[in-house]
């Protein structure tokens, strides 16, 4: 499974105002400065705020270097330096100095950056304490990416748990992205009218793409081929074919 999943990744921001005294009127106006800079110059802001994380770092100041930490996490994300981005946000969840409802935040987007870097086992193990900690029901999301997670793993049966839950705890039609994943997990572990199902979602709204016809096609070749034709001759009256030869060769199999 080579296929790679966008993540929506956002940051943490600290209120100065709600923590005001957690930083010194010093530690603010540098942090600040940060900031501001961050929305100008994004290498000069990465400098200030290492040279802002060594400083409080030696006097010891862990609130302070949490959020440096937190904004270094920023800049990296939005220059799409993912691992740094990673490294920084795990330094300021380790320093335990936020609130349990903003250490959680940070955990889950260290999970979604670990998917992102492609640590598979890594991040099974944050979303997992992250889920440990939340109240039922959990996101849906966050199945999703258990699944796969667990699925570039080879853990089929744990993958398709996941994906399964969080077909059904999407409120809405799951997003479009999930959808292939899901097929090849139902593939995968031969339950194929599950994975029938799922790609008959892609076709309903895919019905224009040449491939969610011939993946359903390749699902019902070998179990229902009248059906698997009957999806063949669909893609060729909507004009699918770029010409008859590949229609001819799959139709004669």
């Amino acid at each position: 499974m080579n296929s790679k999943y966008l993540i929506v990744l956002s940051i943490i921001f600290i209120s100065f105002s709600s923590n005001a005294a957690k930083l010194s009127q010093s530690e603010s106006r540098q942090l600040q400065s940060a900031q501001r800079l961050r929305q100008q110059r994004f290498t000069e802001a990465e400098h200030y705020l290492e040279q802002l994380n060594h400083q409080y770092q030696q006097q010891k100041r862990a609130y302070a270097q949490t959020v440096a930490l937190l904004y270094r996490s920023q800049v990296a994300l939005e220059q799409q330096t993912y691992a740094q981005a990673l490294n920084n946000l795990q330094e300021a969840y380790h320093l335990q100095q936020l609130s349990d409802d903003q250490q959680n935040s940070t955990l889950y987007q260290i999970a979604q950056l670990q998917l992102q870097e492609q640590q598979w086992s890594a991040a099974i193990t944050s979303f997992s304490l992250w889920q440990a900690q939340q109240l039922p029901p959990v996101l849906a999301d966050s199945k999703f990416y258990l699944a796969q997670a667990h699925a570039q793993l080879g853990h089929w049966n744990k993958a398709e748990q996941h994906i399964a839950q969080a077909l059904t705890r999407q409120p809405a039609a799951p997003p479009l992205i999930w959808l292939p994943l899901a097929v090849s997990i139902y593939s995968q572990q031969q339950h194929w009218p599950l994975a029938i199902r799922v790609q008959q979602q892609v076709l309903l709204r895919q019905g224009q793409q040449l491939q969610a016809y011939l993946v359903l096609v390749a699902l019902q070749q070998a179990r229902q081929p009248d059906k698997a034709l009957a999806y063949l001759q669909q893609a060729f009256q909507a004009n699918l074919f770029e010409n008859n030869e590949p229609y001819l060769l799959l139709s004669q199999r």
